[in-house]
């Protein structure tokens, strides 16, 4: 007999809500060891399986961490989402600043 949890059960989208948090830090670790490149394919895994803000805010590390180029429109995007909280889009403006992007972002606007 197999193991089922009372989630499995009543929810049937658990494994796909599990295989987005699964991308999630995946992604994560990715960008902690610089593959950029592998940490976009999980990020773009993980944003077809869930609306998580978390998604955005490591796309802007992401991108961050390589260039930069996308940071006004990522920061946008993570700003106007609506299950965003407060601290997320702090700590994500906080990122822009302590990299010296925080007037590039506010000259684009």
């Amino acid at each position: 007999r197999s193991f089922r949890t009372r989630s499995d059960s009543s929810n049937p989208n658990f494994s796909s809500v599990k295989q987005g948090k699964t991308a999630i830090v995946m992604a994560s670790c990715c960008l902690m060891m610089d593959r950029y490149e592998a940490a976009d394919r999980y990020l773009e895994k993980a944003s077809q399986l869930s609306d998580d803000p978390l998604i955005g805010y490591i796309q802007l590390k992401v991108d961050l961490a390589q260039d930069g180029k996308n940071a006004h429109l990522l920061l946008k995007r993570l700003m106007e989402h609506p299950s965003a909280s407060f601290d997320l889009q702090m700590i994500a403006l906080m990122l822009l600043v302590d990299r010296g992007r925080y007037m590039d972002v506010i000259q684009a606007r």
